[in-house]
Parts: C-alpha cells; structure tokens; sequence
C-alpha cells in the first residue's frame, strides 16, 4: 500500500508555511510536544513512559496477530489522523505505535515525514522520508514526496538562494523518481507544481498533461490557478 502528504496545501499561491528547522536529536520546537508526539520518541523516554509502551507491546502481542499486522493497522490510522482529520501531532502518535510494533516498515518513515512536513518542519521531514527510501528503495512515491519536503520548504523562504536550491533538490528527486517510474501520475502532478512556482506556465500545463495521462489527479484549485496566470495550451 502506498500513500500521499495530502496534508500539504498543494495552492502553490497561497503557501504560508512557518520554517521550523532543526535536527532529529535537538529540536527546540519539540518542547511544546508530548513524547509520544516527537518522531521515533527521539527526545527520550522517562521510565515511565517506557513501561507504558511496554504494556503497549503486550497488549498488542496478547491480540493474537503478528506485530507486523498490528503495526500495519497503527499506519493506517495514523494515516487517517494526517489525511482526513489534519491532525499531524496525534498521526505521530500512530507512526510511533507502528514503529515499535515494526521498525523496518517504510511506511512508518513515511508517515512520520509526511506528519514532520506538515508541521512545517521541512528537514526532519526529508530525513524521515529518506530512511523510508532506503528501505522501500524503488517506490517513486516516496522519492516524490521527498522532493515535495524540499519544494515547499523552499516555497517558504525568501531567501532566493536557498528558495533556488531546495527547489533544484526538488526537481531531482522528481527526475529521479521518474527513473524509477516513468508513468508517475503523481510525480508529474508535482513537477507541475513546481514549474508553477518558478513562472514555467506552459512547462507547468504540460507537466499536468502528463499527469493526467498516467492517472494523476493536480488539485483543480491549481488547475484555476495556472489557468489565471496563462491559459492552458489548445
């Protein structure tokens, strides 16, 4: 099963996201957090809180189904709570459940990056998705979405250089992601996205084009976007 970061608000025009950087190990962001909030628990566990997730895993053991089940099931409700309820910090929550049950799940990777992305915070959300790339190495979805960290990280930045750089490390990870999958309806939806944002239009409208021959679906907030910037090529 494959998924999405529909978390992130894809009207490139309307982007207003806070930068929030840090590293995976000292995050002043994070102290506003619960622990079980924080990717991976990586500010650390009081005893007690070790001993809760130590019932946690027996719970989940006394249930009959292989860990990898129940982790598979914490995914998908962390998916849920990021997707259908927008709410990032309870979907860690979920990916920290599923990795305790399952550490070698991608998926768990991906979901916390995806939650750490729409919080805003860009780098943690690269680091997270890559780790799911190493271990889901030709999933072009993942790849995609880390080049949609590094898009919208540079979409909230003034600076020109770094906006100029993440948005080349953004179209890498598209291109290489085609490599992998040349008929991405999802890549191209992003690499449409990303020519709107550097004023490509009629590079924008043919990226939409291709991504409605191979399946994508560009938010139609987009489409009426591009649309008032240029029409779209008869």
């Amino acid at each position: 099963m494959t998924y999405d970061m529909r978390t992130f608000n894809i009207t490139i025009t309307t982007l207003s996201f806070v930068l929030l950087n840090g590293n995976m190990n000292e995050n002043p962001v994070w102290a506003a957090r619960e622990t079980s909030e924080i990717p991976l628990y990586a500010a650390g566990l009081t005893p007690e809180e070790k001993k809760v997730n130590e019932l946690f895993l027996e719970e989940m053991d006394r249930s009959g189904s292989p860990r990898s089940q129940n982790a598979k099931h914490a995914i998908m409700r962390g998916w849920q709570y990021l997707n259908d309820k927008h709410d990032p910090l309870m979907a860690i929550k979920r990916f920290n459940q599923a990795w305790l049950l399952d550490p070698n799940n991608a998926n768990v990777y991906w979901g916390l990056g995806a939650a750490q992305g729409a919080l805003g915070e860009y780098q943690d959300g690269i680091n997270l998705i890559s780790r799911a790339s190493k271990i889901d190495k030709n999933n072009s979805e993942i790849i995609t979405d880390i080049g949609r960290c590094y898009m919208f990280w540079g979409a909230s930045t003034k600076d020109d250089k770094l906006r100029k750089d993440r948005f080349n490390k953004a179209i890498g990870k598209y291109q290489e992601a085609l490599k992998v999958n040349p008929k991405s309806g999802y890549t191209y939806s992003n690499l449409a996205y990303a020519s709107f944002y550097n004023g490509k239009y009629t590079e924008a409208w043919q990226m939409v084009k291709k991504a409605h021959e191979y399946g994508g679906k560009p938010d139609q907030r987009f489409i009426s976007d591009l649309a008032a910037k240029a029409p779209e090529p008869k």
